[in-house]
C-alpha cells in the first residue's frame, strides 16, 4: 500500500475532502486494530491525510485558514 502525497493529489482541499480523508483514516485504523484486510482505496485515502496532516495544511483548513490549505472559502464566487 502506498500513500499519495504528491502535491497534485492533495492540492485542493476541501471541506468534503478532508472529512472523507479523515474518515478513511479511522477505518484503516479500526480495520488494523481488528487485524482485517485494508482496502487499497481506503490505504490511499488515509495516506492522504496523513499526508496533510504532515505538511501543515490540515492544521490550516481546522483553523479556517482556506489560503494555506489549498481550497477556496465556502460561498464564495471566484467567476465573477
Amino acid at each position: 500500500m502506498r500513500a499519495v502525497t504528491t502535491p497534485e493529489a492533495t492540492a485542493r482541499v476541501t471541506d468534503q475532502r478532508v472529512r472523507a480523508l479523515r474518515q478513511a483514516r479511522e477505518i484503516v485504523a479500526e480495520l488494523r486494530w481488528d487485524g482485517l484486510a485494508v482496502p487499497d482505496v481506503y490505504g490511499r485515502m488515509a495516506g492522504e491525510f496523513q499526508a496533510l496532516v504532515r505538511d501543515g495544511r490540515y492544521d490550516a483548513w481546522l483553523h479556517g485558514d482556506h489560503r494555506l490549505a489549498g481550497g477556496r472559502p465556502a460561498g464564495v464566487d471566484f467567476s465573477a
